[in-house]
């Protein structure tokens, strides 16, 4: 399974990041945009894992408690290739709050499907909304405007590779409550 563990936006912050997005082709259609279904916050993405690493994330998920998170989307930004190189992706940035970084430790200290591990202070939370695709220039994305709400949902997600582009299936989903725990 190549798995990765994600929260979804809200409908209301989809429909504007749908917008923004509507907007933003119009400058650059050369770049490849990320269908809106597949617009989220990752927390980890763990590769190609055996099924018992998929037991121990579903395990990390379902045994902490964690509460949503608010946030403020207000940027654009992208991961750069190499030094000067076009950038590999172009994101949604901004403020996250609440309990992002409780949900981001557990799932960093557990291997991905390389065996590695990951620092959770290098974690950028961010939402990947474009990839550089075939266009030969870096683009300049306009911000979104301010978008605000609350995450509260976490979900574990199989992303499976097809010539039309990435195909999910959620594998476990939870909600995201203050006190104990989610549903």
């Amino acid at each position: 399974m190549r798995l990765f563990v994600a929260l979804p936006l809200p409908d209301e912050t989809a429909l504007a990041v749908s917008r923004w997005m509507d907007t933003a082709k119009g400058h650059w259609p050369d770049i490849r945009w990320v269908r809106l279904e597949q617009v989220h916050l990752t927390l980890r993405f763990f590769g190609d894992v055996p099924p018992g690493r998929v037991e121990e994330v579903r395990s990390a998920l379902s045994s902490g408690s964690f509460g949503p998170v608010p946030f403020r989307i207000d940027r654009t930004g992208a991961f750069e290739r190499g030094r000067g190189g076009l950038p590999s992706v172009y994101w949604l940035g901004g403020e996250f709050g609440g309990g992002l970084m409780d949900l981001v430790r557990p799932l960093a200290a557990i291997p991905d499907g390389e065996g590695k591990t990951e620092n959770p202070s290098r974690f950028r939370a961010h939402l990947t909304v474009a990839r550089q695709g075939r266009s030969d220039r870096k683009a300049a994305l306009p911000p979104p405007g301010i978008l605000t709400g609350t995450m509260d949902r976490v979900l574990m997600i199989d992303s499976t590779l097809t010539s039309s582009g990435p195909q999910y299936e959620v594998l476990f989903s939870r909600g995201l409550a203050r006190a104990g725990g989610g549903d």
